[in-house]
């Protein structure tokens, strides 16, 4: 029998619900630049249809598979037809690559609003000492160091995009706010043998793109937990000084002094 599933709201959610319904106008992305790396299947592709249906000015596929990224771009057209879809081919590990597909992007649409990363290997989970080191680092340099070249061409490409556009006034890209991982394969809902749909994490990753979440910016967050009980907590998550709140990782106690002031705690 499996373990019980922890959650830090009352109900967890293993299908997409209202709260989370990419049509919502709250949760709209209408006039914004959406790119979605991992497009090709999984994770990718639902986030892509998910983002899609929330009425972006473009999607912006990424993959290393033209065939199957070529399939998303097509699921996608035939729901949204008048929508601005282009793919891109490349790996996460090839960084100039990647720059030059951001500042492509970037040159020809503006600001990327929204990355949403889904790209990433995950290497067989086995105890530790029967893993395989040749797997461990296939995996440690697509999913980490694959995560720093998407990093740097994220903020190049938009640092260039603000740069040439300086003269019309626009807003700079806020760099800290937009960017969302990918989230868990699965979550739960009560009984521990069912599994959840994409659906439930796409559009979970509209959402927390939103307004609605800006309050969990630089926390850590399961798809399946309930959007509404997650905003009702809004103040003990957000806290006071840092170092407070919940939600995030860090050493229990610590810090207690920043700059020689302390934070008050007992």
């Amino acid at each position: 029998m499996a373990s019980p599933t922890p959650s830090y709201t009352k109900l967890t959610y293993s299908a997409t619900y209202p709260a989370i319904d990419p049509t919502l106008p709250a949760l709209s992305t209408s006039g914004k630049v959406i790119l979605v790396t991992g497009a090709s299947g999984g994770i990718g592709r639902a986030a892509s249809l998910s983002f899609a249906a929330s009425g972006p000015k473009s999607l912006v596929l990424l993959g290393r598979k033209p065939d199957a990224l070529a399939e998303t771009a097509n699921l996608v057209r035939s729901r949204h037809g008048d929508l601005a879809v282009e793919t891109h081919q490349v790996d996460l590990c090839d960084a100039p690559g990647l720059r030059a597909v951001f500042d492509s992007v970037a040159s020809k649409l503006g600001t990327i609003d929204v990355l949403v990363h889904c790209a990433g290997v995950l290497a067989p989970v086995v105890p530790l000492m029967e893993a395989d080191p040749a797997t461990f680092m296939d995996s440690y340099k697509t999913t980490v160091v694959g995560t720093l070249a998407l990093a740097q061409a994220f903020v190049g490409a938009n640092n260039q995009s603000a740069a040439g556009a300086a003269g019309h006034h626009l807003p700079k890209p806020d760099h800290g706010r937009h960017p969302v991982p990918a989230l868990p394969r699965s979550s739960r809902r009560r009984t521990p043998t069912c599994a959840c749909t994409t659906f439930t994490p796409a559009d979970f990753l509209v959402w927390i793109a939103s307004p609605e979440a800006k309050f969990l910016h630089n926390k850590i967050v399961f798809a399946s937990w309930d959007v509404e009980e997650l905003k009702s907590r809004e103040t003990a998550i957000v806290g006071g000084p840092p170092g407070t709140g919940e939600l995030w990782l860090g050493y229990q106690g610590f810090p207690r002094y920043i700059s020689g002031q302390s934070l008050g705690r007992p």
